[in-house]
C-alpha cells in the first residue's frame, strides 16, 4: 500500500499511484493553511506488510508526529512494517556540499548518512544526460514551464 507518494503533478505518476491501495493523508491545519502528511498511525492501524513511502529526506510540517520522514518510516520498520522508499542522492547529508559546489544550490532536506544503515538494500538508479533531458522535455520531470531552467542547470549553464 502506499503511505505517501509525491507526484508533483506528473500524470503518469498519479495514474500508476491511483493503481494501489492508499492511505488518505492526515490533513493539519497551520495558521489558516492546510497541509496533508503521510499519516503514520494510520498506517499502523492497517497492518500493513509493505508501505511505500516517498522522499525519505522530507521535513514534516510542524505538528506532525515527527520531524522527518525517515523518523517516520523507522517506526514504520519498527511495527514490523516493509517499507520501500525513495530518495535522491543529493539529500545524502555528506553528498549535498559536492552538489552545491556543482550546481551552487543549496540541498535543505538532508538524511544523515547513519539512517542508511537502517537499510536492507539499496538501489541507485541513473540516467544518460540525455535520456534525463528528453525527460524533462516531455514534462516527467518538472512542469513544461520548468523545463527549459532545468535543463540549463543540468548542463552547467546559468540561466
Amino acid at each position: 500500500m502506499i503511505g505517501v507518494v509525491e507526484t508533483h503533478g506528473r500524470k503518469v505518476t498519479a495514474e500508476l499511484v491511483d493503481q494501489l491501495e492508499q492511505v488518505p493523508r492526515k490533513r493539519i491545519r497551520i495558521q489558516g493553511a492546510l497541509f496533508e502528511e503521510m499519516d503514520v498511525d494510520a498506517i499502523l492501524a492497517r497492518h500493513a506488510r509493505v508501505a511505500i513511502v516517498d522522499e525519505l529526506a522530507h521535513t514534516n510540517i510542524e505538528g506532525s508526529k515527527h520531524r522527518k520522514r525517515y523518523e517516520d518510516v523507522f517506526e514504520l520498520l519498527d511495527a514490523g512494517i516493509d517499507v520501500l522508499s525513495t530518495m535522491n542522492i543529493q539529500h545524502l547529508e555528506s553528498v549535498t556540499p559536492t552538489v552545491q559546489g556543482i550546481t551552487g544550490i543549496q540541498v535543505r532536506e538532508t538524511v544523515p548518512d547513519w539512517v542508511l544503515k537502517r537499510v536492507d538494500e539499496v538501489v541507485m538508479a541513473d540516467l544518460t544526460p540525455e535520456a534525463l533531458q528528453n525527460r524533462m522535455r516531455r514534462g516527467d520531470i518538472y512542469p513544461l514551464e520548468r523545463v527549459e531552467r532545468a535543463r540549463a542547470i543540468s548542463s552547467g549553464r546559468e540561466i
